[in-house]
């Protein structure tokens, strides 16, 4: 009963992505019947659908400059980038973004081998990133724009 409820919706790999995306522990039940993961679906589908201009804002607004500052693993000392992410500052699309152009989760994975906050967020990029759909090209001339001003 739960998965032809579920089965309704128009796109289900996309519904299930942005729910789980939020809260990987949902039930199926929570999934169906729930006007919250309705409404976190069409969130997660409005911020898709103007990705762009979403990453534009979030960087120009909360990016330090210069760039690489923002990747700076000190001793005992989150980055700058993932304390913007833990604070909603940014989300997590143009936080997967910027660690798939940059190719700085290897280096953050290194550096926060043993933190458990920074253990669980990987997983979550490693497995959410695959799912983001943007050009890369054009997310890297944002970035630039941005950095050459």
């Amino acid at each position: 009963m739960f998965f032809e409820k579920l089965a309704k919706n128009e796109n289900v790999c996309e519904f299930l992505v942005a729910n789980f995306s939020v809260n990987p522990k949902l039930w199926i039940r929570d999934l169906a019947y729930s006007e919250v993961a309705q409404e976190t679906y069409l969130q997660w589908k409005k911020r898709n659908q103007s990705l762009s201009y979403v990453f534009k804002q979030e960087t120009n607004k909360h990016l330090c400059k210069p760039f690489n500052y923002n990747f700076v693993c000190k001793p005992n000392e989150h980055p700058i980038l993932l304390k913007l992410y833990l604070r909603n500052a940014l989300c997590l699309e143009t936080f997967c973004i910027l660690l798939e152009l940059t190719e700085a989760l290897p280096y953050f994975d290194k550096k926060m081998e043993y933190d458990l906050i920074w253990d669980e967020i990987s997983l979550k990029v490693k497995k959410y990133t695959p799912f983001i759909k943007y050009d890369k090209d054009k997310f890297r001339k944002i970035i630039l724009e941005f950095y050459d001003e």
